[in-house]
């Protein structure tokens, strides 16, 4: 029986997000496996997917401004502590800031390299990097959710490629049955942009690509689903591109409002410059809604051939793509047709099944 344990390091960073999702979906599931007990150690979480987990050790907390330091600073020692005085076979961390040895065995997971390919992104003194080698160097087992990932640990990580392992993630899959009334009011046609929009996640291009085509804008609303409401640069550049602001929204709501959002959508596009994986573009998948996306990263890698690309440098490139999708009842119902069938080639199950692989391996 292999002993288990998911660190705090992401349950004290994130409330939501989607690092703490993949270890709150995969944690009680490697605990199904007749050969593995896992658990969640967090004395101090800030994370709210925990709470629905029995594995879970600690307590849930609100967070508070500026104690963030001062949480995981307990977290981290009383970590030792607990790792100290409890037998594991693997320790599974969950990020990256924490990379000391404790003699156990241990299992990193690299979601992209986005620091290191995009510096002008991130503050000059960004520490990522450098806590990244140190984790990658020091763990026994390195877990890539792409294979794109995968490349671009190696090229800038000099380690051994034989302790790298590619493990897929899942997505929510939405349920039918879970509709209620849905922040979205519009009932026209609309283009549903998903998540953060600030640097490499390229939404100012993908604005000027969608605003490039007279057809788009008069004919389409722009819903941006997540993420903060608009800031003040953002609305001048709608100005500049002769978006009306009425056809322009920001929302924002639980897992059921997106799913809502995505089942509305006319199209779902992802204009990214880089992602590790990529989960909305099968969340919209699964809702039979169209996807639109850069060809780049690992996007390719998730979408297969259910997805119209673009290239996320050209906002010539991103309008066509809309157009070719938007304006052809045709090819927006072989994208859905597409996108349901490769869909189903991912999941939880399946992610916790291969990071036991990975386990059991080492």
């Amino acid at each position: 029986m292999l002993n288990i344990l998911f660190d705090y390091q992401i349950f004290s960073l994130q409330q939501y997000g989607g690092i703490s999702r993949y270890f709150s979906e995969i944690a009680w599931r490697i605990n199904q496996f007749e050969d593995c007990r896992s658990s969640v150690f967090c004395p101090f979480s800030v994370n709210y997917y925990l709470t629905a987990n029995e594995n879970f050790r600690g307590i849930k907390i609100p967070q508070i401004p500026k104690s963030g330091n001062l949480v995981r600073l307990i977290n981290k020692y009383t970590n030792r502590i607990y790792v100290g005085v409890n037998k594991f076979d693997i320790i599974h961390k969950t990020y990256f800031f924490d990379h000391g040895k404790s003699g156990n065995k241990s299992v990193i997971t690299v979601y992209d390299m986005i620091n290191e390919l995009y510096p002008q992104f991130f503050p000059d003194d960004d520490t990522l990097h450098k806590h990244r080698v140190e984790s990658v160097k020091n763990a026994d087992g390195i877990i890539c959710i792409s294979q794109n990932t995968k490349k671009d640990l190696l090229h800038f990580i000099d380690i051994d490629p034989d302790k790298v392992f590619v493990t897929y993630l899942g997505f929510s899959n939405f349920s039918e049955e879970n509709n209620k009334k849905s922040a979205l009011q519009s009932r026209e046609p609309f283009l549903l942009y998903v998540g953060k929009r600030g640097g490499h996640k390229n939404f100012n291009l993908m604005v000027k690509g969608f605003a490039a085509s007279r057809n788009l804008k008069n004919d389409f609303h722009l819903v941006c689903f997540g993420d903060k409401p608009f800031f003040k640069a953002e609305m001048t550049l709608f100005q500049a591109c002769g978006l009306n602001p009425s056809r322009v929204h920001h929302i924002s709501g639980d897992d059921t409002q997106l799913a809502n959002a995505y089942r509305k959508a006319t199209a779902f596009v992802c204009p990214s410059l880089y992602e590790g994986f990529g989960i909305p573009i099968l969340e919209a998948m699964s809702c039979q809604c169209p996807v639109v996306c850069s060809n780049c990263s690992s996007l390719p890698e998730v979408a297969g051939q259910a997805a119209e690309m673009f290239d996320p440098n050209d906002a010539d490139s991103i309008c066509h793509a809309l157009e070719n999708v938007l304006y052809s009842s045709q090819r927006s119902s072989d994208l859905i047709k597409l996108g349901v069938e490769r869909c189903t080639k991912f999941s939880w199950d399946r992610c916790a099944r291969e990071t036991r692989d990975v386990y059991l391996s080492i």
